[in-house]
């Protein structure tokens, strides 16, 4: 079983196993399509103010104590997550994403 953190808005909720975290946030999908249609860079604190109301995990580690800080951080564990938004990157395809990250040396 592979542990993440769970978080809201920067403080540690707990842990889960990584499946029921994922099933967990399936469970936002109509709130994450909502946010997604705001625009962010008109509206940046509506979205910023609902995207923090979200929980998340964290899947490379396990943390304990109050908020995500190093000191805090009891486990790593060997997954990594690689969060590219295409909002943020418009001039790359989905393959291009793909071809850099497979590139990567770790």
């Amino acid at each position: 079983m592979t542990e993440v953190t769970i978080v809201k808005r920067g403080r540690i909720k707990g842990k889960m196993d990584i499946i029921a975290a994922i099933n967990e946030g399936k469970k936002y999908i109509k709130q994450i399509e909502e946010i997604r249609k705001i625009n962010k860079a008109t509206n940046h604190k509506l979205y910023n103010d609902l995207k923090g109301k979200l929980i998340a995990f964290t899947p490379s580690c396990v943390c304990e104590g109050e908020t995500l800080k190093m000191e805090n951080v009891v486990h790593v564990n060997n997954i990594i997550a690689i969060d590219i938004d295409s909002d943020d990157n418009p001039t790359l395809s989905v393959d291009k994403m793909k071809e850099i990250v497979t590139k990567l040396p770790y």
